[in-house]
C-alpha cells in the first residue's frame, strides 16, 4: 500500500511537496496512463484538491466513479 499525501495538487497550505514534484509525479503517472502493479494499493489523500489541474482530471475521468479504482 503506498500512500502520497498532497495529490492531487492540495490548496492546504501545510502540503510540504513543492509544486515541481507534485508536477513530475502528475506527468509521470498520467503518461504511464496509471499502470501499477496488479498487487499494489495506491491512495491520493488530498483534504483540498484542486479540481482544475490535469492530474485531478485524469483521475476522475479513468477511474470508476463508484469504487476509485481502474483495472488495466
Amino acid at each position: 500500500m503506498i500512500v502520497v499525501y498532497g495529490l492531487p495538487l492540495d490548496g492546504d497550505t501545510s502540503n510540504k511537496l513543492s509544486a515541481s514534484i507534485i508536477q513530475q509525479f502528475s506527468d509521470e503517472f498520467m503518461q504511464r496512463n496509471g499502470v501499477i502493479v496488479a498487487e499494489t494499493i495506491l491512495i491520493f489523500v488530498s483534504y483540498k484538491p484542486d479540481k482544475r489541474t490535469k492530474f485531478y482530471t485524469f483521475l476522475k475521468k479513468e477511474l470508476d466513479p463508484k469504487t476509485g479504482i481502474k483495472e488495466f
